[in-house]
């Protein structure tokens, strides 16, 4: 879980400080983030190099394009962003280990 934070992160910051994008790349940079944590893709993420492979690369691009929107975020619409992808990572975390 930590690594998709960091790989995402990592994207987010190159973003911020490279690119200048709008809202609906935002929104095509968030897609990623979220589709890595339907517990069907993230098994398989944890399972399969090749998957593993293009999750993390994925998740990076997203990251790099969706950073690129921040600077020109309201206050609130970083907040709401920060805390969505924590609630999708609390999410996964519940229903993986609910199943042991």
């Amino acid at each position: 879980m930590l690594d998709h934070y960091a790989i995402y992160g990592a994207g987010v910051l190159l973003g911020y400080k490279l690119l200048r994008t709008n809202f609906y790349l935002f929104l095509l940079g968030a897609i990623p983030a979220g589709f890595w944590h339907i517990p069907l893709f993230f098994a398989l993420g944890a399972s399969f190099v090749q998957y593993r492979t293009i999750e993390e690369l994925t998740l990076f691009l997203g990251g790099l394009i969706a950073g690129g929107y921040i600077p020109q975020m309201k206050l609130s619409g970083k907040g709401r962003s920060f805390s969505s992808l924590y609630a999708s990572g609390q999410h996964i975390k519940y229903l993986l280990h609910s199943r042991v």
